[in-house]
């Protein structure tokens, strides 16, 4: 979602113009969208690590 999300920001941009339809507040939500989007990723990311290591560490009778 993080990439599709830049990818469609800056195709918008590029087919109207940066000055045609823009402004600051939506710039605004952009950055704060990708900013919720990194974290999530992060955080997912270090519970499949997490989760993985427990499943390969556990011992079955």
């Amino acid at each position: 979602m993080f990439v599709a999300a830049a990818f469609s920001f800056v195709a918008r941009a590029a087919s109207a113009g940066l000055t045609a339809g823009f402004t600051p507040l939506a710039g605004i939500a952009f950055v704060a969208l990708e900013l919720v989007l990194f974290a999530g990723s992060r955080d997912t990311l270090r519970k499949y690590y997490s989760r993985t290591q427990q499943l390969l560490t556990s011992r079955h009778p």
